[in-house]
């Protein structure tokens, strides 16, 4: 089986394809660490189901198994990974990584100017 997502946030849709099961199989399909049902399928004429659906709320951070069982075939899994925006996954930049080179920056303007207005004001009193 495949998954198409490796992580994913609370309420994103993920996509389960399952192989090899008997064709006209039902196959039930549940996401874990906690249980939640994601559904029934009937195997298509190649043994292969589909199932989508959104990560619940309450889904936990961290790795999640989605388990799918045919009547008779047994079951076949997959992980993937529930992630916040602001821990574990990759961030944007923001304002506060430039900070520290804007500011040495402003500051190199600033005493360039004060030296220009030093060498100016001390060749008018020359």
């Amino acid at each position: 089986m495949e998954l198409e997502n490796d992580r994913l946030q609370v309420g994103e849709t993920q996509v389960a394809h399952g192989h090899g099961f008997e064709p006209g199989e039902s196959v039930s399909a549940a996401q874990y660490s906690e249980k939640f049902d994601i559904g029934t399928s009937v195997a298509d004429d190649n043994g292969d189901v589909t199932f989508t659906w959104s990560v619940p709320n309450g889904s936990t951070i961290g790795n999640h198994v989605v388990e799918l069982t045919g009547a008779t075939s047994g079951s076949v899994d997959a992980t993937f990974e529930v992630y916040t925006s602001t821990g574990g996954g990759a961030l944007s930049p923001t304002g506060g990584d430039m900070a520290l080179p804007l500011g040495g920056l402003a500051a190199a303007m600033l005493l360039a100017g004060a030296g220009v207005w030093f060498a100016v004001r001390r060749r008018a009193h020359a």
